[in-house]
């Protein structure tokens, strides 16, 4: 090797070497940047703050690290809290009800086909939430007019709402797991002697089963953190965890209103992380049963 060609390995080593410090460098920057926030969140949730009585300002980082504001969250908070994880349950398994049958069949579907019906499941990704919101508000109001039957302000009426938004989530995540390879695979199941139901629980399901997970994850998400919709349909005793928390910030800052968030964050955090955890054996041992 000549040393011109040496030293043109050299120079190449170098720059991937330098792409890969700015590559680590930017995702640091950008994990730092989207975290911030929650940070600083959880930070002066521990600050006790000057006694300013309610509206106390606090500080981050600490001056003062106390856990008093946690014990200052206010049984309203914690009712919204578990009204907000109601809700939010009920949408995810309606909306993966509807949509993985949905996208079972939108899967299966022709070219031209697939291109009409992706679109229409696409629509309510497509509509801002407060014209879905006025929508469902007018639409009620109809129904309450011709048939006397009450949807604004009650669980159900936030319910359908909120399924009306999730279930797309779900469409085009399943979608997107089972690929092409769906109804090819189905038919070889089918084709070696199996019946269509037993190869659609042993074969489609488990391609399906990342997509289920995304899906419904993201369902839960749009319904526990909407705030828009749940302000227009919701009421006194169907107030969601974000309506709750902007009521409480009206105004003046209510300390507790931290404590809450933060402490919401964290048990998020360790559940998605369970859920992966368990979601993720349980898929191995599905792929490993049916490779053997």
């Amino acid at each position: 090797m000549t040393q011109r060609s040496f030293d043109k390995l050299r120079a190449l080593s170098l720059l991937r070497r330098a792409g890969r410090i700015g590559l680590r460098g930017w995702l640091i920057f950008l994990i730092a940047l989207l975290y911030a926030p929650i940070i600083v969140v959880i930070g002066s949730s521990f600050d006790r703050g000057p006694d300013a009585g309610p509206a106390a300002f606090l500080s981050f980082p600490p001056k003062e690290f106390t856990f008093h504001w946690y014990s200052q969250i206010t049984p309203r908070m914690w009712d919204a809290v578990w009204f907000s994880l109601k809700l939010a349950c009920a949408t995810t398994a309606a909306a993966l009800a509807l949509g993985v049958p949905a996208a079972l069949g939108l899967a299966r579907a022709t070219p031209r086909l697939y291109a009409s019906l992706s679109s229409v499941c696409r629509t309510p990704l497509q509509i801002p939430f407060i014209v879905t919101g006025v929508a469902f508000l007018q639409f009620y109001y109809a129904v309450s007019a011709v048939t006397g039957l009450q949807l604004v302000g009650t669980m159900p009426g936030l319910l359908i709402a909120h399924v009306f938004v999730a279930t797309p989530y779900v469409i085009a995540a399943v979608v997107v797991a089972l690929g092409g390879a769906a109804a090819s695979l189905e038919d070889a199941a089918v084709s070696l002697g199996a019946t269509y139901p037993r190869a659609v629980w042993r074969v489609t399901l488990p391609l399906a089963m990342p997509g289920v997970f995304a899906g419904g994850l993201y369902a839960f998400l749009v319904s526990f953190t909407d705030v828009t919709i749940a302000v227009l349909l919701g009421g006194a005793g169907t107030a969601t965890f974000p309506v709750a928390v902007i009521n409480a910030i009206d105004g003046e800052l209510d300390p507790s209103v931290p404590a809450v968030a933060s402490l919401v964050f964290l048990v998020s955090v360790l559940v998605i992380a369970l859920l992966q955890k368990l979601t993720g054996a349980q898929l191995l041992v599905s792929s490993s049963r049916n490779g053997g």
